[in-house]
């Protein structure tokens, strides 16, 4: 059998709480993450916008990484949000882009055919087409950016 100690039991000891200096900024700043959000979201758009460059599924997350960048030393969480933000942005500036393409891809074929309805069909085929798109791109675009986004919010601390 043990031994017991004779005295008194100490106290247990709180511990420390944990000074702000360690803790990562948890509020939202908006306007950077609306302005990260912005810059990633145009050169996310226009690259995936790129024939034979948008087979990288890669790409969205460098939106992401763009706004991740700008908003870096907020916090992941901004970083998280700013991606996000980038994803949705670059995901309609894809579409107006393809919008642009198609139609006048569809202009044109209409006017050298001669055939007009068969292109105004076409064109609202494209139209249709990239806005349905550019709604489904928005959830992947958005989760590839926010990877990119707390990726470089995490490693630029």
């Amino acid at each position: 059998m043990p031994a017991i100690a004779k005295g008194k039991a100490k106290p247990l000891e709180k511990p420390s709480p944990v000074s702000s200096s360690q803790s990562q900024p948890t509020e939202l700043d908006l306007q950077a993450c609306v302005v990260g959000g912005l810059a990633g979201g145009v050169a996310s758009g226009i690259v995936m916008s790129i024939p034979f460059v948008n087979i990288c599924c890669f790409l969205p997350s460098l939106g992401g990484l763009i706004a991740g960048f700008l908003v870096k030393g907020k916090g992941l969480f901004n970083g998280v949000v700013a991606g996000i933000f980038s994803g949705i942005v670059g995901a309609i500036v894809a579409a107006l882009i393809s919008i642009v393409i198609g139609s006048g891809g569809a202009i044109l074929g209409g006017v050298l055919s001669g055939d007009m309805m068969g292109a105004l069909g076409t064109l609202v085929g494209v139209i249709l087409g990239n806005l349905f798109g550019a709604l489904i791109n928005m959830v992947g675009f958005s989760i590839f950016g926010a990877i990119g986004g707390a990726l470089v919010a995490t490693l630029l601390k």
